[in-house]
């Protein structure tokens, strides 16, 4: 899927359109706590309307995915991070 390479090279478009493919289950296996880990990600890198589809998706979710969502948004953050660092070099 071309929105995965750029939402895992930081591009919060991207995070937010492979967040709402998750949501849907457009091309990808239909999983709400991805979701929410990417709209978390996206809505951290400053895109909106992710912020508002975390709106959206968190009331769908129980406690303990809510709470793995987050763990995955933190290790993609992580990822992507990382990634930055090492093109930077």
């Amino acid at each position: 899927m071309s929105y995965r390479k750029a939402a895992e090279q930081g591009y919060a478009e991207a995070q937010y359109k492979l967040a709402y493919c998750y949501f849907r289950g457009i091309g990808v296996a239909d999983d709400d706590v991805a979701a929410y880990a990417w709209h978390s990600v996206a809505a951290a890198s400053g895109y909106e309307k992710a912020r508002g589809m975390l709106a959206v998706t968190k009331p769908m979710l129980t406690a303990s995915e809510v709470e793995k969502g987050q763990v995955m948004a933190r290790e993609i953050s992580e990822r992507i991070e990382k990634r930055k660092a090492a093109e930077g070099q």
